[in-house]
């Protein structure tokens, strides 16, 4: 068994805790990509390889941090669509 816990946003944070809640990985996700659908695209594609290489076909619970309703500017509609999309 494994635990995953998600941070979404433009520096995706993933960590991975195993059955003694050891922690396995410690990782930042980013992409440098320009065009916010492909920047999500690629940070979920990272974010899901990575959890197999470590996790495999073992079991996992995964907790993904909420969304910020109360936030503000214009990186707010990347967090809101790579949350989703990680939850997809």
């Amino acid at each position: 068994m494994h635990y995953v816990g998600i941070d979404p946003s433009s520096n995706t944070g993933l960590v991975i805790l195993d059955e003694n809640m050891k922690v396995k990985l410690e990782y930042d996700i980013s992409s440098k990509e320009e065009d916010k659908i492909k920047r999500a695209k690629k940070i979920c594609d990272i974010l899901i390889n990575t959890i197999y290489h470590v996790v495999g076909n073992d079991k996992c619970e995964i907790a993904i941090e909420g969304f910020s309703y109360g936030s503000k500017g214009k990186s707010v509609d990347f967090q809101y669509g790579l949350g989703y999309l990680i939850r997809s």
